[in-house]
């Protein structure tokens, strides 16, 4: 119901619909962080080495991967697994630089695309609803900080404002292939900063007014 707005923002104002998947992330990744029942030295390298390799695949993952069937298919796992994920929002989609491709083939009815991310999907959500039980079982606290370690390390993703170092030319459109973080003009009106700071503000409140009201007494089960 929302691909075809959410593709328009993607294209049109990248920097906006960044900024509030940034608050999204950084307020989950808050909110999962507590649900480590007792932080000590081992929790705390569990976190950074979360952190680490989210950051180092964000960093070598291209912005345009390949659209080959395993990795679509992959794409759709990570994604799904996402959802059973406590607190992750679809950070893992967007690592994968999956997110404008799922859109454009929900909005554009792409049979082949759909089916694909489809099979990924379910194959996520057998596998590992068996697999995070057991880890959540025997290693509650460690597996929960690496989750919040990924979703630290994700937000170099994610981060709004970037400058383009290399583009490659795809059917006939040039796009971003290397991309550095750059901090923005808080003055330069391009940079929408005040705009893109409220969406991200926004975003933050979002999950904690949806922790707050599920937290309530009598709604947990």
């Amino acid at each position: 119901s929302l691909a075809k707005i959410l593709e328009y923002i993607l294209e049109h104002h990248p920097v906006l619909i960044w900024s509030f998947f940034f608050g999204l992330i950084v307020a989950s990744s808050y909110v999962v962080s507590r649900r480590v029942k007792k932080w000590d030295f081992s929790r705390a390298v569990a976190l950074v080495t979360g952190i680490g390799i989210a950051f180092y695949i964000t960093s070598i993952t291209p912005s345009e991967t390949t659209g080959a069937a395993w990795f679509i298919i992959l794409a759709g796992a990570l994604a799904s697994c996402a959802m059973i994920l406590p607190g992750i929002s679809g950070s893992f989609i967007l690592l994968l630089g999956k997110y404008a491709f799922a859109l454009n083939a929900v909005n554009e009815v792409i049979i082949t695309s759909l089916l694909l991310l489809g099979v990924g999907a379910l194959f996520g959500l057998i596998s590992f609803s068996n697999l995070l039980p057991w880890l959540l079982r025997k290693y509650h606290d460690a597996t929960v900080a690496v989750l919040t370690g990924f979703m630290i390390g994700s937000l170099n993703k994610i981060w709004p404002w970037k400058e383009t170092l290399e583009t490659i030319v795809v059917d006939g459109h040039v796009k971003p292939l290397v991309e550095k973080n750059i901090l923005p003009a808080v003055s330069d009106p391009s940079t929408q900063f005040w705009l893109a700071l409220l969406l991200a503000m926004s975003g933050i409140l979002v999950i904690l007014v949806i922790e707050l009201v599920l937290n309530k007494p009598g709604n947990k089960t």
